[in-house]
């Protein structure tokens, strides 16, 4: 029994070394295999890095010659415009403006939905390799030297940029180029072929970038680029709204930028009358058996009180000419004849004497007429008269 024992105990302390060494040698070919799996991770991220970099480099600077240039047609209007035209020119065929409104939405949306790859792909410091880099909220432009690029185009895939004077990326605005005005959105891309908006003004980019000038007839509607600017008295390429004066004649466009014909409009202040070729009425219009008065000004209809002629005339809120009574502006009182012109001079109505000076305003108080004073009451009936006002004063 105590030989039994002791072989035992024997053969169980020859069997510890080689349990240990077993497992030494285990632990080892884990360890071993951990570092090749940091090792292929390691060499996989280096691969990824340099695919991320190629990506990331963009072509070097497109040639002169491959600057956008433009090659769209003007076109103009040829009509003739009289004061008081008998009949209106054939009209321009129309569609609805809800047309307008959706393919300037849909710009809006391709406009949000350009490519933002330029510059997602773009945020790192190496300025050692061709590409873009971000600085203070401008984008700059480096070519594989690290030399910055300025006041040139850049092409990236088939997108094209513009760097201004200090090399910073032109973006949401319209940019002047050798003479050309382009539109780049707020990804710096230079837009074509459709309507583009800053979010204040619209304007219509040709498919070489350049941006519309003048007129231009779509989906049957006839709309203008070139509004004037009151802050910057200069003309822009933004589309006309409201009123406009253009090639010596008087225009009316909606919100839409959609030119008015045949009718009535309004831009919330002033009405228009538009005719059949866009041209606005002058003058004298006889609508509904009522006349109206188109200033030559501006087009606009008058109202109240007005001087046409040497003669003067009272039109109501409506635009109508008044005729054969009393009418007031809410100041003065006015007596309107049968021809519409106002009464001057002393007139008599039921046995009662008024007297309306030169604009044909009627008169109250105390006014000289001649020698005389009179007085008239708040209602401009004659209460009383002076005669002779200078003799009465020295003699009596």
């Amino acid at each position: 029994m105590k030989k039994v024992s002791f072989a035992l105990l024997f053969t169980t302390l020859l069997m510890i070394p080689t349990v240990s060494f077993a497992q030494e040698n285990g632990n080892a070919s884990e360890e071993l295999d951990s570092t090749n799996v940091v090792e292929e991770q390691i060499l996989q991220d280096q691969a990824v890095n340099q695919e991320e970099a190629a990506d990331m480099a963009q072509p070097d600077p497109a040639p002169a010659a491959e600057t956008p240039q433009q090659t769209a047609e003007e076109t103009q209007t040829t009509e003739t415009q009289s004061a008081q035209p008998e009949t209106a020119p054939a009209a321009t065929p129309q569609t609805d403006a809800e047309q307008t409104t959706a393919v300037q939405a849909d710009a809006a949306q391709q406009e949000q939905a350009q490519d933002e790859a330029v510059q997602t792909a773009a945020v790192h410091n190496d300025v050692t390799a061709a590409g873009w880099v971000a600085s203070y909220g401008d984008w700059y432009y480096y070519d594989e030297t690290g030399y910055q690029l300025y006041d040139q185009w850049v092409q990236s895939g088939s997108n094209w940029y513009y760097l201004d004077y200090s090399g910073a990326m032109v973006a949401n605005q319209t940019y002047e180029i050798n003479g050309q005005v382009y539109f780049f959105n707020h990804l710096g891309v230079m837009q074509s072929n459709g309507w583009v908006s800053d979010g204040s003004n619209w304007y219509y980019a040709n498919a070489d970038g350049t941006l519309k000038h003048g007129w231009l007839p779509y989906n049957g509607k006839w709309y203008y680029f070139g509004m004037y600017d009151e802050y910057y008295d200069d003309y822009t390429y933004a589309m006309a709204t409201g009123y406009q004066y253009i090639d010596g004649y008087d225009y009316f466009f909606d919100s839409n930028g959609i030119m008015a014909t045949k009718g009535w409009v309004t831009d919330g202040y002033n009405w228009y009358y538009a005719q059949a070729n866009g041209t606005l009425y002058l003058g004298w219009l006889s609508s509904g058996g009522k006349w109206y008065y188109l200033n030559y000004s501006d087009g606009s209809m008058d109202t109240g009180w007005s001087s046409i002629n040497g003669k003067n005339y009272f039109f109501d809120n409506s635009g109508v000419m008044k005729t054969n009574g009393w009418n007031t502006d809410g100041y003065d009182w006015y007596y309107a004849t049968g021809s519409g012109a106002l009464h001057t001079g002393w007139l008599q109505l039921g046995g009662k004497w008024y007297y309306f000076n030169e604009y044909g305003d009627m008169l109250t108080g105390i006014y000289r007429i001649g020698f005389d004073y009179h007085y008239f009451d708040s209602n401009g009936v004659l209460q009383d008269t002076i005669e002779d006002y200078y003799y009465y004063y020295y003699y009596y």
